[in-house]
């Protein structure tokens, strides 16, 4: 049985492999009786095979809606940490230097400065990154 299963996802995804993403290709079965003649399958074997590569694709899509959902929560905090970036070279630019305050943790925050000659300052953008 296994080996006829083997033969019927073999059958369906044509040696195509993954793309580079890791998602399964497929391909389109225009006639399945001819398909299935051809592969010397049973439609049960045909089916039970499908049916395993849509619930790959249902749960790579669940993966990828939750990813996209995460990344659009975390964009406003990227906008506010892209343009302190760019506030911080313009001043740089300028030769003045920038005093700003960040939070050590909830409900305190401590005042720091940040000369113009400066070469690196690290940003940090939380869930354990930071940005040099």
């Amino acid at each position: 049985m296994k080996r006829r299963m083997a033969k019927g996802m073999a059958a369906i995804q044509k040696g195509k492999g993954e793309n580079s993403r890791g998602i399964p290709s497929v391909t389109f079965i225009p006639n399945v009786a001819e398909f299935l003649r051809e592969h010397d399958l049973a439609i049960e074997i045909l089916f039970e095979n499908l049916s395993i590569l849509q619930n790959k694709y249902r749960f790579m899509m669940k993966h990828f809606t939750l990813y996209k959902t995460n990344l659009l929560k975390s964009m406003p905090q990227l906008q506010r940490t892209h343009k302190a970036i760019k506030h911080l070279i313009a001043k740089r630019a300028a030769e003045e230097d920038v005093t700003t305050s960040f939070a050590l943790a909830d409900s305190v925050y401590v005042d720091a400065k940040v000369e113009a000659t400066q070469d690196t300052v690290f940003l940090w953008l939380g869930a354990n990154v930071m940005l040099e």
